[in-house]
């Protein structure tokens, strides 16, 4: 899990999409409610969990669909719909050799 985590994070370096200031925050909120939540899974029953989590992938996929719907689908000539870029013609967004060069030089 490592290593596509650094290369994707390498990835979305490389386009700009990383704000290093929000990294600290979201560290301690992320390490904060893992720990919190491991807690309250061990000392909670197994089948409430099960229902909730089942109700929670529900919402996050209704609400997913509510906000596609209108819009069209993938355009012609990317599988994914990703914008290319202007510049060299590859999908933005998408994992590439040269990110995992960028990552071996780091």
């Amino acid at each position: 899990m490592v290593l596509p985590s650094l290369v994707s994070l390498a990835t979305h370096c490389r386009l700009g999409n990383v704000r290093a200031g929000m990294a600290l925050p979201l560290s301690l909120g992320s390490a904060a409610g893992a720990l919190v939540g491991g807690s309250v899974a061990t000392q909670a029953p197994e089948e409430p969990l099960q229902w909730l989590f089942s109700a929670v992938l529900v919402a996050i996929g209704s609400q997913k669909l509510w906000a596609l719907r209108g819009r069209p689908g993938p355009r012609r000539g990317t599988a994914c719909g990703a914008p290319r870029c202007a510049a060299c013609g590859q999908r933005q967004g998408a994992g590439s050799a040269k990110a995992v060069t960028l990552l071996l030089e780091l």
